[in-house]
């Protein structure tokens, strides 16, 4: 996939408050390798990059060649130009075990049912110490919740009757605990947050394994 080199200079992205969470305990001042699984248009993408190392590597995946388009059409920073924008599924993308010393995943869980394979691939992905920030739907048993998910229903439903690119529906609504315990045991949840009532979460999970090493 080409990328589309624009010089014109841009406004940063907008950034929620759960974006602005994901960006706070990311670290990525002292990160090598940063991957955004679900990056869509790359808004927290692009965010992210002007937080990077000069020598850090920032790789977007998203299985919308629509999103991917636009996310190549809206960078024109010189800093946002060393992201790679990649095509994949979200179960199997294409780098080694232990790539990635930070991965971020937003608003993914929620729109497979096979989320439990998602996370054995961010599991497989991330070296010992690394950090995965995961963004998902929480449980509507709130009212600020319910109308937060409906008003999610009513942008999502209008973007599919314009012929916009948008997620598939929510599928699946897996609760930190069945995150955190589906992740292989080396992972340990740091922080977790909630915004809208609960109907959007925020976990940050750290791969212990080297901690385990060193004991042992």
């Amino acid at each position: 996939m080409q990328s589309v080199h624009n010089t014109g200079k841009t406004d940063p992205p907008p950034v929620q408050p759960w974006q602005q969470w994901t960006l706070s305990v990311l670290a990525a001042e002292t990160a090598e390798n940063i991957l955004d699984v679900g990056c869509g248009r790359g808004d927290l993408t692009r965010s992210i990059s002007s937080h990077i190392p000069v020598h850090a590597e920032l790789v977007g995946v998203d299985n919308s060649f629509e999103l991917l388009h636009q996310a190549e059409e809206l960078t024109r920073s010189r800093r946002e130009r060393r992201i790679q924008w990649v095509m994949g599924n979200w179960d199997h993308i294409l780098y080694p075990d232990q790539s990635f010393d930070r991965i971020v995943m937003e608003f993914v869980l929620n729109t497979t049912a096979t989320w439990p394979l998602v996370l054995f691939e961010l599991s497989r992905l991330t070296r010992p110490g690394g950090r995965v920030i995961l963004l998902t739907h929480g449980p509507h048993d709130t009212l600020l919740s319910k109308i937060s998910h409906r008003l999610w229903y009513w942008s999502e439903s209008y973007r599919r009757f314009t012929g916009l690119p948008a997620r598939p529906m929510c599928q699946s609504h897996p609760t930190s605990a069945e995150i955190a315990g589906t992740l292989s045991p080396e992972f340990s949840l740091l922080d977790s947050h909630q915004w809208l009532g609960g109907f959007v979460e925020g976990l940050l999970l750290e791969n212990r394994s080297h901690i385990s090493e060193v004991v042992q």
